[in-house]
């Protein structure tokens, strides 16, 4: 029985549970939502979204996980994990999700976006490894998921749940288009599978990869596109480059866009025989590129409503991340 729940909890990937509740909840606060229980209900509907997410993704995957050393330890490969229960797992909170949508937020709009986002999902989940690309369909999900909080608040939505919103959709298609799919490509090539980096002529051997510029510039440019975007609220006037007086958001944005464009280098300079070195990187720039939403809303959340929200995003993650890895998996970095 420890065995098997301890299988279960893998499945969620619950080091990575913070991701996809933070984009409904900040979609939320930028529409003006700022009581605490209303918060508190889409954080939980936002967790149960991460959780048919991930648990679908191992799902239709299982054939391909267990050829790779990597991931082969996962609950479905393993079989402590059967693949029914799996799939009556997700459906359970699928359905839970929307039934607790339409309890506390009845309205037709935010009803539609959740279906949306449950639909990008299913369909990214089902055709990733098939179909270049499909790293904006999940970009879409994450979009719809700022919009699906905001939409809970009100069917008006603020410029600044827009700007939140593309930046969610941006750092997934950054973090899989790019991290994740270089980091499988060996097992997604053996398995005659497509993805971007294999669009952009990305090869690789038993010692390094071979990266072309076109590639490269790709990378860059989906990042710097990224800081641009985040740089907007600032240079319109919704969010303030100062805290107290001091230009504390403006030093930790600038800080933290120099942390992104470095680790991006760092990961397609990574040697393929150093394969862990690349996913810290990856981890380090998933970390910074989630970093810089809070951060541009510093002023604004602080303002509305206090320091320890602000701090609750910048520390809860990386907190809980380490925390779960070594308490439901024993390690220090996930099976990836």
């Amino acid at each position: 029985m420890r065995e098997k729940t301890r299988g279960y909890i893998q499945l969620m990937r619950p080091y990575a549970a913070y991701l996809v509740p933070s984009m409904v909840i900040l979609g939320a606060i930028c529409n003006n939502e700022f009581d605490p229980f209303r918060l508190l209900l889409l954080f939980i509907i936002g967790i149960f979204i991460h959780i048919v997410l991930m648990v679908q993704n191992d799902y239709f995957d299982i054939e391909i996980d267990k050829q790779s050393k990597y991931v082969s330890k996962r609950p479905l490969v393993t079989g402590v994990i059967s693949a029914k229960n799996a799939l009556v797992l997700w459906i359970f909170f699928f359905l839970l999700s929307i039934g607790l949508t339409i309890i506390f937020f009845p309205t037709i709009l935010s009803l539609a976006s959740l279906l949306f986002i449950l639909l990008l999902t299913t369909l990214y989940n089902r055709y990733s490894k098939n179909i270049p690309g499909m790293e904006y369909v999940l970009g879409a999900a994450a979009f719809a998921c700022g919009m699906f909080g905001a939409l809970t608040v009100s069917d008006a939505v603020a410029p600044l749940v827009i700007v939140i919103s593309f930046l969610a959709l941006i750092k997934y298609v950054f973090n899989v288009g790019i991290s994740a799919n270089i980091k499988d490509l060996k097992y997604d090539r053996q398995f005659g599978l497509k993805t971007t980096p294999m669009l952009f002529g990305v090869k690789m051997d038993e010692n390094d990869f071979y990266i072309p510029k076109k590639f490269i510039l790709y990378a860059f440019c989906i990042k710097l596109a990224y800081i641009s975007i985040a740089l907007i609220p600032f240079m319109l006037g919704d969010v303030s480059f100062f805290v107290y007086g001091i230009p504390i958001p403006g030093i930790l944005f600038a800080l933290c866009s120099i942390g992104i464009l470095y680790t991006i280098y760092m990961i397609l300079s990574t040697s393929v025989s150093q394969r862990d070195k690349m996913i810290s990187y990856a981890g380090a720039h998933e970390l910074l590129s989630y970093f810089l939403m809070p951060i541009l809303l510093m002023a604004f959340l602080i303002e509305n409503l206090n320091m320890f929200v602000f701090l609750l995003f910048i520390f809860g993650p990386p907190i809980w991340t380490v925390f779960s890895l070594k308490v439901f998996f024993e390690k220090e970095k996930p099976n990836e």
